[in-house]
């Protein structure tokens, strides 16, 4: 049900404002919009980069600003972000991502303004996470990302497996769990045909980095591919995606090293592009080791296609609607679930569709909003506590 708030002045501040960001371009954006449609006042904040000319188009908000970094663009050191927040008082102001310059514009805001700050870690705080580029985060953390963490009013996690990371930091701040969602797909979308209907297709989609388990998979499907004349000769591994730090090279090595004919990369893939390879694949799957809450496996599912993942994708839901298989990231093991589980067309199918009521019923952006809404109208003193804070 959407709920009745008179408009507010919200700020939305991130790194990436494009289709580079990955799925945290998609998970800010769509509730920024919805947001603006329903009358609120949303400045969105960010930093430059190479795609932003072609994603401009997409938001749709009452205030965009995007601003050139100074030197490594990874950490998006932009100073003319933090002069142009700070002139700028808003009911919230809610800051997407970690471990670079708009925590420490975000600090700088809460400083002057004095409340209002929210903080969606998207799964940066999690173990897995805190591990990967270690010192550089201990760098960050003593620098500016502790100070912010704990300025917050209240931190948003994705699912109460993030929620439980958060509190073992003993931050001492409130906690309100608030999922990704989802847009569904147009009734009339019509996918382009496939170009090669003599296999079906497993697709992975997304970064292309060491936390996803894409080298396991490929391992994986070796192994898979030498037990199993199904997998050998009715399946293509379709792996799609940006490359985060150079790792897709390795992942061709490994592929040709393995002699793989059966695995394919397409490179990243957005819009219409994204919305076939979705619609075309037969499956999904992500072994990853860390997620917040990947939009990749929602938009599978809205695609009524059965997923594959693992425990660390943090959608337990999933598993207990019936609308994805569990996996392991050891080889071995993935392996032996890939041969089982895609060997079953009808179970399959039927995967998918309990995948698509779940998200029809749970995971849409128009219900997903309404939290938002609900969590900003309680910080500005408009609304009741919301009953998804944890602490």
């Amino acid at each position: 049900m959407t709920r009745t708030v008179a408009p507010m002045n919200l700020g939305i501040l991130t790194t990436s404002l494009s289709s580079g960001g990955g799925g945290l371009f998609e998970s800010v954006r769509l509730p920024a919009n919805l947001m603006h449609q329903r009358g609120h006042n949303v400045s969105v904040y960010g930093v430059a980069d190479a795609g932003l000319e072609a994603a401009r188009s997409a938001w749709d908000v009452s205030r965009f600003r995007a601003f050139a970094p100074i030197g490594p663009k990874r950490f998006g050191f932009a100073p003319g972000l933090s002069r142009e927040l700070n002139t700028n008082s808003y009911d919230a102001l809610h800051l997407h991502g970690l471990w670079n310059y708009p925590s420490i514009a975000a600090r700088n805001w809460d400083r002057k303004h004095a409340g209002g700050l929210v903080i969606s870690p998207h799964g940066m705080l999690d173990p897995w996470a805190q591990r990967n580029s270690q010192l550089k985060k201990r760098v960050a953390k003593w620098a500016f990302e502790s100070a912010n963490l704990r300025s917050a009013a209240i931190m948003r996690a994705l699912c109460w497996a993030e929620a439980d990371a958060i509190e073992a930091l003993g931050l001492g701040v409130p906690i309100a769990v608030i999922p990704n969602g989802i847009e569904l797909p147009e009734k009339d979308f019509i996918p382009e045909p496939r170009t090669d209907t003599s296999r079906k297709n497993l697709l992975f989609l997304g970064r292309i980095h060491p936390k996803k388990g894409i080298a396991e998979l490929i391992e994986a499907w070796t192994i898979a591919s030498a037990g199993s004349p199904t997998i050998r000769d009715d399946w293509k591994l379709q792996i799609a995606g940006w490359d985060d730090g150079d790792h897709l090279h390795h992942l061709v090595r490994l592929v040709q090293e393995r002699g793989l004919d059966n695995v394919e990369f397409t490179g990243p893939l957005f819009g219409k592009a994204k919305q076939d390879a979705y619609a075309n694949c037969d499956a999904f799957v992500l072994p990853s080791y860390s997620e917040g809450m990947p939009m990749t496996v929602l938009e599978a599912w809205a695609h009524r296609k059965p997923v594959l993942m693992t425990h660390a994708c943090n959608i337990p839901e999933g598993f207990v609607a019936g609308g994805a298989y569990r996996i392991e990231t050891d080889p071995h093991s993935l392996a032996a679930a890939l041969t089982y589980h895609l060997d079953q067309p009808s179970a399959l199918a039927e995967t998918g569709e309990r995948g698509r009521r779940l998200v029809e019923e749970r995971f849409t952006w128009e219900r997903i909003v309404d939290q938002h809404i609900g969590l900003f109208a309680w910080l500005s003193g408009r609304g009741p506590r919301p009953h998804h804070i944890s602490s």
